[in-house]
């Protein structure tokens, strides 16, 4: 007669919680708040970053160029509505005739509104101007509201209010 060994009751408990943490940890990871918070993250960084030779570029203030900095990530409403604002330029027309490059730092998003496929963030961005001609570097900081909604799976920034 064949005489099996048992587990030890402790390595079953040890197998299954790192199992249960695996899938936890992988929901989270790829969950709809998650993927919206990092295109959100990665749009309002693109906004605030800027340096003095952005307005070398020809394309700069075209329709072609501003869609090849920020197409994928944006609605065609928010598309017109940062053009019209000016949200796409304002930081590079800033770094320019200062001379200056706009690095933001921290990017704080907080859910404030959740419906099916919407989310609506309050947004914090903190950041350095730091003068090109070897000037102290200065602090600066931004609020405001970013909408996101999900259009064929994938999630796009359609709404910005910078305070």
């Amino acid at each position: 007669m064949t005489r099996f060994r048992r587990f030890p009751r402790w390595a079953i408990v040890a197998a299954v919680a790192v199992l249960l943490c695996g899938g936890l940890l992988l929901a989270f990871r790829l969950s709809p708040q998650r993927q919206a918070r990092q295109l959100g993250e990665e749009f309002l960084r693109r906004i605030f970053t800027a340096t003095p030779q952005d307005r070398e570029d020809p394309n700069w203030y075209t329709e072609e160029g501003i869609t090849s900095r920020y197409g994928e990530l944006v609605t065609p409403s928010l598309m017109d509505q940062g053009v019209a604002n000016r949200y796409f330029a304002y930081f590079s027309t800033r770094a320019a005739e200062e001379n200056t490059l706009y690095q933001p730092r921290e990017v704080e998003l907080t859910l404030s509104q959740e419906e099916p496929g919407r989310l609506t963030y309050l947004f914090s961005v903190q950041g350095e101007a730091l003068p090109q001609d070897g000037g102290d570097p200065l602090a600066f900081q931004a609020t405001g509201v970013l909408v996101l909604v999900e259009e064929d799976g994938r999630w796009l920034a359609d709404y910005l209010r910078i305070n």
